[in-house]
């Protein structure tokens, strides 16, 4: 049996993706990764990969991770949803928690 977190990323770049996973293996080693970036992929790997946890960018040009939270909320209400992005104001990121998401 894998006993390895399996986490989501949301996420259109690449780059960005690997260093999301970088960082998140320096405190996590036994933990497995997929990436989509449009709205039918991530509901596709959240009934397929089943994560235990989804780190979505919040800008996209196909898909955003507000939609991203809100589809988990619907679809797995009880996998925390991050939220990770390079540019976010303070506002967007209260609305981001008050809409459930676990944290920016």
């Amino acid at each position: 049996m894998d006993d390895s977190v399996r986490i989501l990323i949301v996420e259109d770049r690449l780059t960005d993706a690997e260093l999301a996973q970088r960082e998140i293996q320096k405190v996590l080693q036994a933990c497995s990764f997929q990436r989509v970036e449009t709205e039918e992929a991530y509901l596709l790997a959240l009934d397929t990969f089943q994560p235990d946890l989804i780190v979505s960018d919040y800008n996209m040009p196909q898909f955003d991770g507000l939609t991203a939270l809100n589809l988990a909320l619907v679809h797995a209400p009880l996998i925390p949803v991050i939220i990770l992005t390079g540019a976010i104001n303070e506002e967007t990121a209260v609305a981001c928690m008050k809409a459930g998401a676990t944290d920016y």
